[in-house]
């Protein structure tokens, strides 16, 4: 080593040693999960690191303190060996007590906020975790001179194990706490790896990093390794039989994943702002710039070297699942990925008649997992489905039939039920304005199926805005009727003269240098036309839903001699009043439905009916993809693959007006020519 080193004998060695104890599991934790290892593995790395950095912290202030009173600087302090261990103790159990006051504070702060439908009190929840979380640390360190990174350990570990059911909103919890440490971490490697590179470039006057500091940099990681892998063989006997257990596999890879980061270069800035603040020798100073960059230097030879060889040592020792096993759950994952595609085909048809034709051909071009199943299993598809479809829109219709969705049925009855009798009039303009609030309701369903490029395409905002201003002037007068749909009509036509959308196509085209052409104005308003019906035909359905409550309430008050209801009117009133709602709401369809019909063919919106499926297809398994890798069937890696995929059919499918009619056709020839080899090679045997 350098010989400043040798001058100060143990105590500068002591505390780069302590300096360089501490281990970052940050990057091979990333490794471990991308590449499916075992979690006693990742669970062994990551516990390791938490105590493991509060022992180190312990230890550097012992040593520091040492070697800042060989150095004759006020902070510095003789430590005697029996004092060390006496401190040691007293840190090490002192900053797990403050930890667990803290932590039962925490616990008694998150049992308080514990209240359902209160978004405001789930994030004082986070800011309290966050909050005990750093006071824990400050107090530990700076009032009762314990370790502060025990404190928190120990306050964490306190309140996973007891308040967990506490946390009323645990992903945001969680995803706060994620984002906070990628902040923290890379401003600390931004700040280390700065000064790191003023040292190792020389531009600091105060620190000459020459051949010598190369040669012993690299002599210390090697060192560094060799002394973490004497550290596992010694004591992998005792791990082996206590807690989890293990095996030398397991304890090879933890030998070699001990990747140096946060911590040691958190200790190594502070030692040199201490020397700096206290001291004017410049050799001193140069002494702890070069502590600072061998501490970089060891972090950044850990994260290059093992970090990088960190997957392929997994795969050599067998400690990821093996390829053929890999390929036979993706193989598993698509036959379950088919299967929610033809549930989710299914449903639709059933639940939702505007995709009642549809061609088949344009789902499976566009469609993944889907162009092997055979034409045939569409069609008794739907055949299933069609049989189950009825109409809605008219006002003669049956008006007793059983739903399950009781939202606007619930609303309405608090609605008519708020006051006293009611005229006609002022109850259906009651009904009408809650209509409505149904049919956006529907409008944010259908905007869930989508992302928000296609929220842009299909122009929501237009039909959002519609229902707006028809429930404003149900509410001005209650005379005025029904016209969502002329509205619509109206912002829609403002949306696409604008400007804006050229604006995009240009920088997508010109900045981003992407060739997808945009979708044409007539699919927007076909699509923008089937959404706006299916909105009213869902608000249809709950207003008769409970249209037939109604007046099995008012036949059983009829048998008790009761003349009027207990919604303040009589049952015909009512009755009168909602039918008038719905045929209001059906000359709102009829006109979208004629529209329809003057704009465009019939097989020319069955094309776009067809694709619109196809893309609401796509995202339901893209969200299946996310759920899958969130549960763990599948890697981050092959679920990013997958949804890649998934994207750039979704942007082939809003450009696309084929009817994919010849790639039909090669299907089933390919498909027949199969099945006849098969049948020939069978006939052979």
């Amino acid at each position: 080593l350098p010989q400043e080193f040798f001058q100060n004998s143990w105590s500068l060695c002591l505390t780069v040693g302590s300096i360089l104890a501490s281990t970052d599991p940050v990057a091979v934790a990333a490794v471990l999960k991308q590449a499916g290892a075992p979690p006693r593995l990742q669970m062994h790395i990551g516990g390791e690191s938490m105590l493991n950095d509060g022992a180190a912290v312990v230890f550097y202030s012992l040593f520091s303190q040492q070697f800042l009173a060989q150095l004759g600087l006020p902070s510095g302090n003789q430590v005697t060996i029996g004092q060390g261990i006496a401190t040691f103790f007293q840190m090490s159990l002192g900053g797990v007590a403050v930890g667990l006051v803290f932590g039962a504070g925490l616990l008694v702060l998150l049992y308080e906020l514990d209240r359902r439908l209160d978004r405001e009190n789930n994030v004082v929840q986070v800011a309290a975790a966050v909050s005990t979380a750093y006071l824990s640390y400050y107090c530990s360190e700076q009032i009762f001179s314990m370790s502060g990174v025990i404190a928190c350990v120990t306050c964490g570990v306190m309140t996973k194990a007891l308040g967990n059911s506490l946390i009323r909103d645990p992903k945001l919890m969680d995803n706060y706490l994620t984002l906070l440490e990628h902040l923290l971490n890379t401003l600390l490697f931004t700040l280390g790896g700065t000064f790191f590179g003023e040292v190792i470039s020389n531009s600091d006057e105060r620190a000459k990093f020459t051949y010598r500091e190369w040669l012993s940099l690299l002599a210390l990681y090697v060192m560094v390794m060799v002394i973490r892998g004497f550290q596992v063989v010694t004591f992998y006997p005792l791990v082996k039989r206590i807690g989890l257990s293990t095996n030398w596999k397991e304890m090879s890879f933890f030998g070699f994943a001990g990747l140096r980061g946060a911590v040691g270069i958190a200790l190594a800035l502070s030692l040199d702002r201490t020397v700096r603040q206290e001291s004017q020798d410049e050799n001193q100073r140069a002494m702890t710039s070069t502590v600072v960059g061998l501490a970089g230097g060891v972090s950044f030879l850990t994260l290059v070297l093992n970090g990088t060889l960190a997957g392929w040592l997994l795969r050599k020792l067998e400690l990821s699942p093996p390829l053929k096993s890999r390929k036979r759950a993706l193989r598993m994952f698509e036959v379950a990925a088919r299967e929610y595609l033809l549930v989710s085909f299914s449903k639709l048809k059933k639940d939702q008649p505007r995709f009642a034709s549809v061609s088949f051909n344009v789902i499976q071009s566009h469609v993944p997992f889907l162009r092997d199943v055979p034409q045939e299993f569409f069609d008794q598809l739907a055949q299933q489905s069609t049989s189950q479809f009825f109409r809605l829109h008219s006002r003669h219709d049956s008006m007793f039939g059983s739903f399950n969705d009781h939202n606007l049925a619930e609303t309405l009855h608090q609605t008519v039920s708020s006051g006293n009798a009611l005229d006609c009039s002022e109850t259906q303009a009651e009904i009408r304005e809650v209509f409505l609030q149904k049919v956006g309701a529907s409008y944010k369903a259908e905007e869930e199926q989508l992302d928000n490029h296609d929220d842009n395409d299909i122009h929501l905002d237009a039909l959002r805005q519609s229902v707006l201003f028809a429930a404003e002037d149900a509410h001005a007068s209650p005379t005025n009727k029904m016209r969502d749909w002329e509205t619509a009509k109206t912002f829609a036509h403002q949306d696409d003269d604008d400007n804006l959308d050229r604006l995009i196509a240009w920088f997508e085209t010109k900045i981003l240098r992407r060739t997808t052409e945009a979708p044409h104005p007539l699919r927007t308003g076909v699509i923008r036309a089937l959404i706006f019906m299916e909105a009213h035909r869902r608000a249809e359905k709950d207003l008769r839903s409970y249209l037939n409550s109604t007046v099995q309430e008012y036949n059983r008050q009829s048998s008790n001699n009761q003349n009027v209801s207990s919604l303040g009117m009589s049952a015909a009133d009512l009755e009168e009043a909602i039918l008038q709602v719905l045929e209001e709401s059906n000359s709102q369809v009829e006109e979208a439905q004629e529209w329809l019909d003057t704009m465009c063919s019939p097989q020319d919106v069955e094309i776009i009916r067809s694709h619109y499926m196809a893309n609401i297809l796509l995202h339901k398994v893209a969200r299946f993809v996310e759920k899958a890798v969130s549960d763990g069937r599948l890697k981050e890696k092959e679920g990013q693959k997958f949804l890649n995929q998934i994207d750039q059919r979704v942007a082939k499918c809003r450009c696309c007006h084929s009817t994919h009619e010849e790639q039909g056709n090669r299907r089933n020839r390919r498909r027949k020519q199969k099945s006849t080899e098969s049948t020939n090679s069978t006939i052979t045997v």
